[in-house]
Order: structure tokens, then C-alpha cells, then sequence
């Protein structure tokens, strides 16, 4: 039976790929900052990461949509707030030219061409005011999150102060805030300034009310669902990097070790290599 010779040197190669096998992988994992860089990692916790990760997206996106709904309150509510500016000086008009012996007529037809060109501006913010292309004072826009909603309903001066005189009887009349212009129903030069007076007020607190709802879905959904969102991102983000990122502590640790088992087996390999060289002197001699 012949007999087994082992090549220390053979043993030594195989310890040193190893190394440098350990030593390849700890440097990826610091130059990456991740433990798991391939499914070979940790096949299981690669696939809890991808989850985590998919979560995570789509929670990025929720805080997107609340961002913009946040944006088209802010935009609308900024232009409400011209309109209301602009209601409370033509009630101030309004109420001046119901004080008839105060006023010449040619100052109150000066007053009413003013509430005329206000008219004109409520009218021209509720056709302009809008957000990405879409018109927010026409009517026809909805704000959505967190599973609630808030329409906001048109701005137009026709669609603004409804008022209705005489409820009820054969003389019933319904008004709105257009008919205070020069030659509506409700001229202030002209026409019947105390109802002229109640539609613009009215068309003030439609405005009001609309702000109101504007701000009470901000603050209670809006808000309340930042929080919450925020408050996701940050868990599942740590949960995420929980497995799969690197401790660099351990990597760098392990860096060194490998480094110092790499540097003992080339020294080995060396030796074993020269103790062959000098058997086969031996032999040879």
C-alpha cells in the first residue's frame, strides 16, 4: 500500500483563499454599507428588506400626496383670502351709498363702479386660482387624503351671497352676488341697498365658511396624517436597516482579523514551501 504524502503548502493555499474570500466580503459590506449585498448574504433577511423596502415606498408616496393637497389648501386658501379683502371693502361701499342724504349721486355711482370693478377681480381670482392646470374656484375641485375629502365649491360672484327675500310669498326673489352690479337687481346706485348690504355679506360668509373648511381639513387630516406617515417612515426604516445594514464596528473588526489570518498564511505558505524546496534538495543531493 503506498503511502498518503501531504502537501502542507496545499492546506495553507486553501486557508489563505479563504481569507481572502472573508477579507473580499467585509470590505464590500463597509464600502457599501450593507450586511446583505446579494441574496447569498442572508436569502431570508433579503426578502424581509425588499418588503420593508416596497412599504416604505409607498409611504414616500403618501407623504407626496399630502405634501400637494397641503400645497392646494395653501393656494386656495391664499386666494380666498384676496376675495374676502376685497367683500369687505364693497360692503363698506355698499353700506356708504345706503346713506343716501350723505352722498351726492354722482359719489354714489363713483362707489358702485368700484364694487363693479371688485366684482370683476372676485370673478377674475375664481377663473385663475389654480394648482398644476387645474382651476381650485370653479366648483369642480375635490381635495382628497387619508381617506377624507373637502370640495371646494365655485367662487364666482354669481355663485356667491344666495339670498332670498319675501321666502315664501308670491314675491319671493332670489339674489346672489352678481346682482349687485351696475344695472342688476341690487345696483347700489340704484337699487335696494339693505339687501344689496345682506348678499354681500352673505357672499363674505360663504367665503368665511369655505376658509373655515379649508383650515379644519388641514389641521384635523392633513396634519394628523404627517404625523402618522412620518411616524411609519421612521419605523419601517429602521426595521430596514435593522437587516440589512452593516455594523461597521464588527466589519472593520473583522477586516483586521482577516487581514492578520492573510498576512500568518502567507507566511505559512512561504514555509511550507521552502520546507518542500528543501526535502527536494535532500532527494536530489
Amino acid at each position: 500500500m503506498r503511502p498518503i504524502i501531504s502537501d502542507p503548502s496545499l492546506a495553507q493555499r486553501r486557508v489563505f483563499n479563504e481569507n481572502l474570500l472573508a477579507q473580499g466580503n467585509a470590505l464590500t459590506r463597509l464600502s457599501t454599507g450593507y450586511r446583505i449585498n446579494s441574496g447569498a448574504d442572508d436569502p431570508a433577511g433579503l426578502i424581509a428588506s425588499e418588503n420593508l423596502r416596497a412599504v416604505l415606498a409607498a409611504l414616500e408616496a403618501e407623504s407626496k400626496i399630502v405634501d400637494r393637497a397641503d400645497a392646494v389648501v395653501r393656494t386656495a386658501e391664499g386666494a380666498l383670502d384676496e376675495v374676502s379683502e376685497l367683500l369687505r371693502r364693497a360692503e363698506g361701499l355698499a353700506v356708504a351709498n345706503a346713506n343716501a342724504g350723505a352722498l351726492s349721486d354722482p359719489e354714489r355711482e363713483a362707489n358702485q363702479r368700484e364694487i363693479d370693478a371688485i366684482l370683476q377681480s372676485v370673478d377674475r381670482i375664481a377663473s385663475t386660482t389654480d394648482f398644476n392646470g387645474e382651476s381650485l374656484l370653479d366648483g369642480s375641485f375635490s381635495i382628497s387624503a387619508g381617506g377624507d375629502a373637502v370640495d371646494i365649491p365655485s367662487a364666482y360672484a354669481r355663485d356667491l351671497g344666495e339670498t332670498v327675500v319675501d321666502e315664501g310669498t308670491i314675491n319671493e326673489e332670489l339674489y346672489d352676488l352678481s346682482d349687485v352690479a351696475s344695472g342688476g337687481a341690487l345696483d347700489t346706485a340704484s337699487g335696494d341697498v339693505s339687501i344689496a348690504v345682506s348678499v354681500i355679506r352673505e357672499a363674505a360668509s360663504n367665503i368665511a365658511t369655505l376658509r373655515g373648511d379649508l383650515g379644519a381639513f388641514s389641521r384635523n387630516t392633513l396634519s394628523a396624517e404627517r404625523s402618522r406617515i412620518g411616524a411609519a417612515i421612521e419605523n419601517v426604516s429602521a426595521a430596514e436597516s435593522l437587516i440589512r445594514d452593516a455594523d461597521f464596528a464588527e466589519e472593520t473588526s473583522n477586516l483586521v482579523r482577516q487581514s492578520v489570518l492573510g498576512d500568518s498564511s502567507r507566511s505559512a505558505i512561504a514555509a511550507a514551501n521552502n520546507a518542500n524546496t528543501q526535502i527536494l534538495s535532500l532527494l536530489l543531493g
